[in-house]
């Protein structure tokens, strides 16, 4: 009996020591984390700072939409660590199960993020995601050439479709954001799945299609910057840099309003290095790290210990921290189920 009981304890120390050598082999070896977010989305040295720091190699994918960072994802299971996605996909995201419980006690700086951004509709106890950065979206207007060639402050849809703009539009590819912003001008809401107002909205829309130039699958920056264009219709923060590159372009959100969205933060369900994933929120939530990244993209930043950190000339743009008569008119996008189906088919028909 002896004998067999120091056998046992022998198992059970060689079984205890394996098991241990197994989390310490894995924890010790090679780190690897792959983000999936925006192009122009993160600071000049962000990465470079947390491989540094960890001993991790980062690699960074870009999306260029929304419903693409979900195909990605379902399509690639088990290789995203963070995706960075917008309010509504997080939604979708986390009611399908896709996204992992964060463990809060691994987010030191998570206190910094402001009260304005918690407790939003799509993760009300921040239990999935954390917010990154925020804006709109709107057109950006070359005025030199818009006032002296079609001389009019006035920028609408209705307006792009004027023969005057042959060849000097570009948007975004990003069917639920121009689609929305359509439908707003026409009345209704973006997040609407009525088939006779997606259907008005298309007409509209193909109205304006043969003066546009190109939609473009990540930012129009280089093509309005560089006068290819006189007006894009993209978001605030690639417009700001457009504007710091080129004065003569300003941000224009129409009076009828725009559309609004907050980014975040989340870990897939099936993130195969889901320490390091929240290593890496937690290294961008320190207030240094996140001011250098709005810096860098010019969005809105929900973090309030970063504010101070932040240049006066991006923490008072409007184009950055819109005025509480803009907000007034801005809308989120929204879930809308299986009817996202309208929208897939409107937007193939406006780019065929």
């Amino acid at each position: 009996m002896k004998k067999l009981l120091i056998v046992l304890l022998a198992f059970c120390v060689i079984g205890t020591g394996y098991f241990a050598l197994s989390r310490d082999a894995a924890d010790t070896g090679p780190k690897e984390l792959t983000v999936l977010s925006w192009d122009d989305y993160i600071g000049p040295n962000t990465i470079s700072d947390f491989e540094k720091e960890t001993g991790a190699t980062v690699t960074y994918e870009v999306i260029k939409s929304n419903e693409e960072a979900l195909a990605r994802m379902k399509s690639n299971p088990g290789v995203y660590d963070v995706i960075v996605v917008s309010d509504y996909m997080v939604d979708i995201i986390k009611a399908e199960g896709g996204a992992k419980m964060l463990n809060k006690k691994s987010l030191k700086n998570l206190a910094n993020i402001g009260d304005a951004f918690r407790g939003k509709y799509f993760d009300e106890k921040m239990e999935v995601s954390v917010p990154y950065a925020f804006g709109t979206t709107g057109f950006a207007v070359n005025t030199k050439y818009v006032k002296q060639n079609v001389k009019t402050e006035i920028i609408s849809w209705k307006e792009l479709s004027k023969p005057e703009y042959k060849g000097k539009i570009a948007m975004i590819d990003d069917m639920r954001y121009v689609l929305g912003s359509v439908l707003m001008e026409l009345g209704y809401s973006p997040n609407t799945v009525d088939p006779e107002e997606i259907a008005a909205a298309v007409d509209l829309l193909k109205s304006v299609m043969p003066n546009v130039a190109k939609i473009t699958e990540s930012s129009p920056i280089d093509l309005i910057v560089n006068e290819n264009v006189w007006v894009a219709y993209a978001w605030s923060g690639d417009i700001l840099q457009m504007h710091t590159q080129n004065a003569a372009i300003e941000y224009k959100i129409p009076d009828y309003g725009s559309l609004t969205f907050l980014d975040n933060m989340l870990i897939p369900a099936d993130a195969p290095h889901s320490d390091l994933a929240h290593r890496y929120i937690d290294f961008i939530l320190q207030p240094e790290v996140s001011a250098a990244i709005t810096e860098e993209i010019q969005y809105g930043n929900p973090n309030v210990a970063a504010m101070s950190m932040i240049s006066p000339e991006i923490r008072e743009s409007p184009m950055v921290f819109a005025a509480e008569e803009t907000m007034a008119k801005l809308e989120y996008i929204k879930d809308i189920g299986d009817d996202i189906a309208l929208y897939e088919e409107a937007w193939e028909s406006i780019k065929q």
